[in-house]
């Protein structure tokens, strides 16, 4: 700092110029706008002396500081300190003390570079009677060493919520937050065109930006929700598993980029895991690609032959070929006892286990929704528009009949928002396809206001329907055409 320093109370000085230079370290951060430290100053002055040479000094001192950020490009420093100098005049030199105190201003270009004025009062002693009063101005520049040499983030994040990351709705966490973020700004100023982003490697292509945030001011916090575009390699998760996941964060203080990298640990699913807060969800487990399903449908429908012929809607007479044939193949409704639709329907944060239509196939059997999910997924293989039904404690399936005029007013058939569809209770296999649409629309005139029918299509749109890649491996082993034929004349003649 260049300054200008006029002597007080010394008539033969006059003002004078010089310069300083201090060593400022702050090791006591009071909150986040006071701080507290130690300086270490140096100086030369030069005052003109009337008739005689001037009169120089060299100084150095040590004293306090405290530092006050009035906002985000001004702040305030307080600074006293004490030392020795040496003075020379003509032939004269000597070794004294002095004390001052001064206060400056400062205003923040980046957080490397600073301008600051100055002003402040300095104490020379000079004999037993006398001393040398100095009021000092001058205008400087401030570096910041720390931050030139070895910049600092001042942001926190932590996670304060997590929720469960499914598999089967990858696609879903795109534009809904599966944890929460704590953002704090720790810098002395605020701080803006702040970034987040989150990367879980293996199951993400690259990170993905979940935040923009304009501006947080100092100390301020802020709670951000996590998004993600996962792919589809998280279908291959049969295991649940604890994760290690980066955030990324970039902002800009005073016009300074600065980046930082977080870990934390997330837990992530298994593929089959699913919660029923929300009973569209199972739509992700249809699939009409799932090439177990496309197979037994198109082969149970190959039975059909010149039944086709029949008054019957094509959908019902194909959705009647598909509930024999599974008969036949020997499906069974198998309650799990630790993860039923009956209990954890109630408890819609409880972790339920799912079956792709696949494994229902390979298994032989499967609780009401899995057995629900596999017809769904054998009737959208053959192009027949789905729905699940809901009443409480249970759920299972209905088909869009295709005909607008078919059985008009039967109390068999729901009439929802102009669609027409036949129910399908899927748990009673061996009581033939006929009884099974009985009992699935009695269970929907019972159930009254509390029923709910879902179309698979509309459900697709919030929950993509997902298939994995084993679905494929062990293809079903199927029971007879001509039985299966057999079987369906006899429940078409009961539909009659």
């Amino acid at each position: 700092m260049p300054s200008i320093n006029v002597p007080i109370g010394k008539e033969h000085f006059n003002t004078g110029f010089g310069s300083s230079a201090s060593l400022d370290w702050v090791f006591l951060p009071i909150t986040n706008r006071w701080k507290a430290g130690l300086g270490l100053t140096g100086n030369i002055i030069e005052f003109p002396v009337n008739l005689n040479n001037p009169f120089s000094i060299i100084g150095a001192g040590l004293g306090p500081f405290v530092q006050w950020q009035i906002s985000d490009r001004f702040s305030s420093q307080v600074n006293a300190n004490t030392g020795i100098y040496q003075y020379s005049m003509d032939d004269t030199n000597n070794i004294k003390m002095f004390a001052g105190a001064a206060i400056s201003a400062q205003f923040h270009i980046t957080p490397v570079f600073s301008l600051f004025a100055e002003t402040g009062l300095t104490w020379h002693s000079f004999s037993d009677n006398q001393a040398i009063n100095n009021l000092k101005s001058g205008i400087g520049i401030h570096i910041n060493l720390g931050e030139l040499l070895r910049p600092e983030v001042r942001l926190s994040v932590e996670k304060t919520e997590q929720h469960m990351i499914l598999p089967v709705i990858f696609a879903w966490y795109e534009n809904n937050d599966f944890a929460v973020l704590r953002v704090t700004n720790q810098e002395p100023n605020a701080i803006t065109n702040i970034k987040l982003s989150f990367l879980l490697e293996r199951y993400m292509n690259q990170a993905y930006t979940f935040a923009l945030i304009e501006r947080l001011g100092p100390g301020e916090s802020l709670e951000v929700p996590v998004t993600a575009l996962f792919n589809e390699s998280m279908l291959d998760l049969t295991e649940t598993v604890n994760s290690p996941v980066r955030i990324f964060a970039e902002y800009r203080s005073h016009n300074m980029r600065k980046t930082k990298s977080f870990q934390m640990e997330m837990q992530v699913f298994h593929r089959n895991a699913m919660t029923w807060d929300d009973d569209r969800r199972a739509a992700a487990f249809v699939s009409g690609r799932d090439p177990a399903a496309v197979y037994f449908a198109r082969y149970a429908t190959s039975a059909i032959g010149n039944l086709n012929s029949r008054n019957l809607p094509a959908n019902v007479i194909q959705a009647a070929a598909l509930f024999e044939a599974l008969r036949l193949y020997g499906i069974n409704y198998i309650i799990d006892p630790t993860s039923s639709y009956i209990e954890l329907s109630g408890n819609p944060l409880e972790l339920d286990n799912i079956n792709f239509p696949y494994e229902t196939l390979h298994y032989r059997g499967g609780d009401c929704d899995d057995l629900s999910i596999l017809f769904a997924s054998m009737l959208e293989a053959l192009n027949i528009e789905s729905a699940f039904i809901t009443v409480p404690g249970h759920i299972y399936v209905a088909f869009d009949i295709g005909d607008d005029n078919w059985r008009k007013g039967h109390n068999d058939i729901i009439e929802n928002a102009g669609r027409r569809w036949m129910p399908v209770e899927v748990t009673v296999p061996a009581r033939g396809f006929t009884e099974a649409t009985r009992t699935g629309a009695l269970q929907w005139r019972r159930a009254g206001n509390e029923a709910q029918i879902y179309p698979m299509r509309e459900n697709w749109l919030a929950y993509p329907s997902v298939s994995v890649s084993a679905a494929g491996n062990n293809l079903p082993s199927m029971p007879d055409r001509s039985a299966i034929a057999r079987s369906l004349e006899a429940e078409l003649d009961r539909l009659r």
